[in-house]
């Protein structure tokens, strides 16, 4: 059983490393990849590489949402002992940590704006 872990474990490094070298155009000497897949794979990777710097790059410093990996709701949930409202957790996830009254940009708070206009607009209907 540990002999054939450790193979897995090796060949799936081995074939991570060829498809990222594939990627980045390192080494073309994988006869076996179909070149019409190769193509597509490339211009596709280009695109999200591309994307990736660009958002890197932003004046926002790369991510505009400000949350962890656990689900933001549960950790919320957890904290106030109910479910959050949608507002609650847009709130969390959009403004700034060490500034809550700072929107990390201007699409979030005229996001925030109209929703609370929307739902002032129900409650007086």
């Amino acid at each position: 059983m540990m002999i054939r872990r450790s193979f897995f474990r090796g060949t799936s490094k081995r074939f991570s490393q060829m498809m990222s070298d594939i990627r980045e155009s390192v080494d073309t000497n994988h006869k076996w990849l179909i070149p019409a897949y190769k193509k597509e794979t490339d211009e596709k990777w280009k695109n999200i590489r591309k994307k990736a710097r660009e958002n890197r790059a932003s004046l926002l410093g790369g991510s505009i949402h400000c949350s962890s990996s656990i689900p933001l709701s549960s950790t919320i949930e957890r904290m106030l002992g109910r479910t959050p409202t949608h507002e609650e957790v847009f709130k969390k996830t959009h403004t700034l940590k060490n500034d809550k009254s700072k929107w990390v940009d201007k699409h979030s708070q005229d996001t925030h704006v109209r929703y609370i206009y929307k739902k002032l607009a129900e409650v007086q209907a």
